[in-house]
């Protein structure tokens, strides 16, 4: 469920759909232009099936006519937008066209027509980071620290820009076709207005988020910044290491109960190092948390990851631990998604005209459309090279 606080933020009860939007974020974008030329819109696509659903909108996974490179595409209705997450909308388009990160989702497209907007982005056939919990947690210490540094340098990446995500947690973190992890949707996050940014920098009282992730001083609605996204990385590193939730109950009251009382008993087997790690990130006292004073620098330094290379895990070169249950690693393959939605249809059902926006309200999306120019460099150079591949070819043959 998501609301409007009073300062018209979105604010999230669990909500793990499609949102997305434009407020500042400092750093441009490698690569990246406000622009969308050339033009790209629906047609450009194949929709070959639906991979997901949230409250604003649907995820599909499509193809390129072009190029016939599969990407996701997430399509959200105006209407709804408008009423429900507009500001939280024009936040997700403003962030991702403005990061470039190996453990963040690349953004290669935004567009829009009258009645919706869409989002285009990498695709990954691992599905979401949920389903390799469910299918491997507990996991191996190895795999605990791998995974959590991924994360840590993503959450470094987004706090040094002056974003919060506020609503990390599995159903967001996909699974790349190599294993590793990418962190996703920032329809809940809360950006630095005007300049300054970086880590501290943002501070709110807003309710955003998934509750069974929600740090404490976001469930009592006190003032909170990027701490709140330790405490959610606390939370997973529990899920990776236990293979349970810390503070999981079927009833909502409980669960809040939990993370505001309950006391934490860690598994004897466990090593120090992770005492230690999910003790600091899971401290209630967010002034006291691993993290507060030192930010990603202060977790990077924790003997958790005294023997992970931060460098050869940002460059990429190690390995995954892991693989997720899809049954290859191929761009068209959607075995990992739910076939709920693989099996629905793939058309977009049309907007009656009564829910279309007046001309005013169009202008509120005006800067919405996006291309990534070093992507469609690098895709035009592709393209041109199998067309002088063919013509060379056909001239050979002639």
């Amino acid at each position: 469920e998501e609301e409007e606080d009073e300062d018209g933020e979105a604010r999230s009860a669990g909500s793990d759909g499609a949102s997305a939007a434009e407020t500042p974020v400092q750093a441009q974008r490698a690569g990246g232009a406000a622009q969308s030329s050339p033009k790209v819109d629906l047609e450009a696509f194949e929709i070959m099936c639906m991979i997901g659903q949230g409250g604003f909108g649907k995820v599909y996974h499509v193809k390129r006519r072009s190029t016939g490179r599969a990407y996701a595409m997430k399509c959200m209705r105006k209407d709804c937008v408008f009423k429900d997450n507009l500001k939280g909308t024009k936040a997700e388009r403003a962030i991702l066209g403005n990061i470039a990160h190996p453990y963040i989702v690349n953004m290669h497209w935004a567009f829009q027509c009258r009645s919706r907007l869409y989002i285009v982005m990498d695709y990954f056939p691992g599905g979401q980071f949920l389903d390799m919990l469910q299918h491997h947690s507990p996991f191996e210490q190895d795999a605990c620290v791998l995974y959590t540094g991924e994360i840590v340098l993503a959450l470094e990446e987004l706090h040094k820009r002056g974003i919060v995500h506020r609503d990390l947690k599995p159903e967001n973190i996909l699974v790349d076709s190599g294993g590793h992890l990418v962190v996703t949707d920032f329809g809940c996050s809360k950006v630095t207005e005007g300049e300054g940014g970086g880590e501290g920098h943002v501070r709110t009282k807003s309710w955003a988020g998934t509750e069974l992730y929600m740090a404490p001083e976001q469930l009592q609605q006190r003032e909170y910044g990027s701490e709140v996204d330790w405490w959610a990385l606390g939370a997973l590193c529990w899920e990776m290491t236990t293979g349970d939730h810390p503070f999981y109950n079927n009833n909502r009251k409980t669960i809040v109960n939990n993370i505001l009382k309950k006391k934490l008993v860690l598994p004897s087997y466990l090593p120090p190092a992770s005492h230690s790690l999910l003790k600091g990130l899971l401290c209630r006292d967010p002034t006291k948390r691993l993290g507060h004073q030192g930010g990603a620098a202060e977790i990077r330094a924790h003997p958790f990851f005294k023997k992970l290379s931060w460098e050869k895990l940002l460059a990429r070169e190690l390995p995954a631990p892991l693989r997720s249950h899809a049954l290859t690693a191929d761009e068209f393959d959607v075995s990992a998604h739910s076939e709920r939605y693989t099996g629905a249809g793939r058309e977009l059902s049309p907007v009656a005209s009564p829910n279309i926006l007046s001309s005013s309200k169009q202008q509120l999306f005006e800067g919405f459309s996006w291309t990534n120019q070093q992507h469609h460099q690098m895709e035009g150079a592709a393209i041109g090279g199998r067309l002088a591949l063919a013509s060379s070819q056909g001239s050979l043959g002639s």
